[in-house]
C-alpha cells in the first residue's frame, strides 16, 4: 500500500487525515490537564507543542474556545 492510498482510506474511515487525527488526539491529551488546574505553557510542552500560537489555534479547532480562554474559564 503506498502513502497516498493509506492517507486516502485513513481519511475515508476517520474523516481527517492521519495528521489531523494525531493533532487532535494531542489536544484532547492536553485537555484532561487544563482541567486539573495544571499551567498553560507546561501542558502545551508536556503534549508536544513549542508554539503557543498553534497550539491556541489547533485547541481552538477542536474545542471553539483558546486553549488560554479555556484556561481562564476553568479559574
Amino acid at each position: 500500500m503506498s502513502k497516498f492510498h493509506f492517507i486516502r482510506q485513513f481519511k475515508a474511515v476517520k474523516g481527517l487525515s492521519p495528521y489531523q487525527f494525531f493533532l487532535s488526539c494531542r489536544t484532547e491529551q492536553a485537555k484532561k490537564p487544563l482541567d486539573g488546574g495544571e499551567e498553560l505553557y507546561a501542558v502545551m510542552l508536556d503534549c508536544g507543542f513549542y508554539d503557543l500560537s498553534h497550539f491556541n489555534r489547533q485547541f481552538k479547532s477542536v474545542y471553539g474556545i483558546t486553549a488560554n480562554a479555556y484556561s481562564k474559564l476553568l479559574l
